[in-house]
């Protein structure tokens, strides 16, 4: 009966050292994920901002189209 109970700890000391592991490998994963995110919607605020940029100086010169050579 005792070698049961100390194979059964050692399973559970195993089980929780990979439970552990995966936590960790996740908490990895959430913080890149979250980092991916931030840097994602930097890119398209500025993609934003400079097609307001580009809009608000064409409204401002808009060209004019050839007069017809004739």
């Amino acid at each position: 009966m005792t070698s049961m109970t100390k194979q059964s700890a050692e399973n559970a000391a195993e089980a929780a050292k990979n439970t552990a592991a995966l936590i960790e490998n996740t908490r990895k994963k959430v913080t890149t994920g979250t980092e991916l995110v931030s840097k994602t919607k930097e890119d398209f605020q500025n993609v934003a901002t400079t097609e307001e940029s580009l809009l608000s100086a064409t409204s401002r010169h808009p060209q004019t189209a050839p007069s017809p050579a004739g």
